[in-house]
């Protein structure tokens, strides 16, 4: 496993036996039950559960509830609760005011599966309430799309003052401005950039972890030598050139993962990064042909994944 998936995953993952789901039974069949998941009824009583023990909550609502769109009420009750998914249209109705305080993880997401009532639900207005603070909450991950924009406008470090890992889906070139509210940020997610000047928003960040998924022909990836504590870079369909040279200038470089971007110049420069020892690239118009993918198979990379580059 690459080492930029093994960070997000400490993030956001429990011990295997403390994960849990309610809402609809179907959905919990079908996506979670295989992987471990224990099954609470959305109307259980807090009494009722094992309080100690959920540490990870999936909140997967049928259609009756996400038209209501509130938590069930033992969520405020779950003392020990570290990690919780839920739809990003709760908010509209100020749940995120019943989160319990140990949170440490936080993944908003979009139920695709009931469009009627989406219909509904993005008239209302889904932001994050500013009184709002999680004291122990280190990781944001946002996969919804346009109805997020209210909440990359409020948040920042009063809100969450120990988040280390934010990620979600660029919407506007507005939402740059999210990360000079921050100044612990050690990892980024981020998707959609197009052609955004995302470097000199985030130079300022102690960022060890950087993973950008798609970017247009435009994009400017100079700036990224100004971030000396990178040490994980994942860059996925990037349409832009990326010049390997850049690279030579993060001193802490430790792996490189590249996918799907076919413009790939000065691989060999890779070899001059004295402590890169994880490479790999997939889908990269084979950038090591002619004999350059010896001149690394020569190096004793921990990972050295190349095969389909």
């Amino acid at each position: 496993m690459k080492l930029i998936t093994q960070r997000k995953q400490a993030y956001f993952h429990p011990p295997e036996q403390n994960k849990y789901c309610s809402g609809a039974k179907k959905v919990f069949e079908d996506d979670y039950e295989d992987d471990g998941y224990n099954f609470i009824e959305w109307n259980a009583q807090a009494s009722d559960l094992p309080i100690e023990k959920i540490k990870l909550l999936a909140l997967v609502p049928g259609k009756p509830q996400l038209k209501k769109a509130v938590f069930p009420d033992y969520v405020s009750e779950l003392s020990s609760l570290e990690h919780i998914v839920f739809d990003i249209s709760f908010l509209k109705n100020k749940q995120a005011e019943k989160l319990p305080a140990s949170l440490r993880s936080l993944i908003l997401s979009r139920n695709l599966a009931y469009l009627d009532v989406l219909k509904d639900l993005v008239k209302n207005k889904i932001e994050w309430d500013e009184s709002v603070r999680l004291e122990k909450l280190e990781a944001l991950l946002i996969n919804a799309e346009e109805e997020k924009d209210e909440i990359t406008s409020r948040i920042s470090q009063e809100n969450f003052p120990e988040l280390k890992y934010l990620g979600f889906r660029f919407t506007d070139k507005s939402e740059l401005n999210v990360f000079k509210r921050f100044s612990k940020l050690s990892d980024l997610e981020l998707r959609d950039l197009r052609d955004y000047p995302i470097f000199e928003h985030i130079e300022h960040l102690p960022l060890i972890s950087l993973d950008i998924t798609g970017a247009n022909n435009k994009f400017e990836l100079s700036g990224i030598k100004n971030i000396e504590t990178l040490k994980y870079l994942r860059l996925n369909g990037i349409r832009a050139e990326i010049d390997c040279q850049i690279f030579t200038d993060l001193p802490d470089l430790t792996e490189l993962v590249i996918l799907n971007s076919k413009k790939i110049l000065n691989i060999e420069a890779l070899l001059d990064c004295k402590n890169l020892v994880n490479i790999s690239f997939l889908d990269c118009g084979n950038p090591f042909k002619k004999g350059v993918g010896d001149k690394f198979k020569e190096r004793n990379y921990e990972m050295l994944d190349i095969k389909y580059a």
